[in-house]
């Protein structure tokens, strides 16, 4: 199953969940890049055993959807967001203790449902959201925390949000001089 958001490498984890912490929204095909990855590692790792495929799947999963996000932006986004929202719940699901089985499924897509919605719905917002949401779990992942993980990972959803909020209020703000 996703026991770990990270990649086997913890420096690559820190490097792309403090990327999108901070530039998530600006770059949404980063975004739309590392999520592809992530899941497809995970999986590629679960279903085609070894650490090599795994690799190999997931880069090309990851440059693929990154190349769609910029040429079907729309698109591209709407599925990493339900991505994004399925596997964060895995990633809950997990840290809360429960066990895989039908309903924590059903719980992952629709997790997967609200995230492409709301990306879809209010992209900016639900792309700052859901990469800052990301971008806290592999930092936290790529870190080896055990305790207080929860609380770091909180933090850094919300300081990572807020940095992307506060980076596009700078920008519409009009110049006095």
């Amino acid at each position: 199953m996703l026991d770990s958001l990270a990649a086997p490498a913890p420096i690559a984890a820190l490097v792309a969940g403090g990327l999108l912490l901070i530039f998530g929204r600006r770059l949404f095909w980063l975004f739309v890049g590392v999520v592809g990855f992530v899941v497809a590692y995970r999986l590629a790792g679960a279903y085609l055993g070894g650490a090599g495929a795994g690799w190999l799947v997931a880069i090309a999963v990851g440059v693929l959807g990154a190349a769609a996000a910029v040429l079907v932006q729309k698109l591209a986004v709407t599925v990493a967001g339900f991505a994004a929202g399925a596997v964060g719940f895995l990633w809950i699901a997990e840290q809360l203790g429960w066990a895989p089985g039908l309903p924590t499924l059903v719980g992952a897509l629709v997790a997967g449902i609200v995230g492409a919605a709301l990306v879809q719905w209010l992209f900016e917002l639900g792309l700052v959201a859901l990469s800052a949401l990301v971008g806290a779990a592999l930092v936290v992942e790529g870190l080896g925390l055990e305790e207080p993980r929860g609380v770091v990972f909180v933090i850094l959803a919300i300081v990572g949000a807020l940095l992307q909020l506060a980076g596009r209020r700078r920008r519409r703000e009009p110049d006095d001089g």
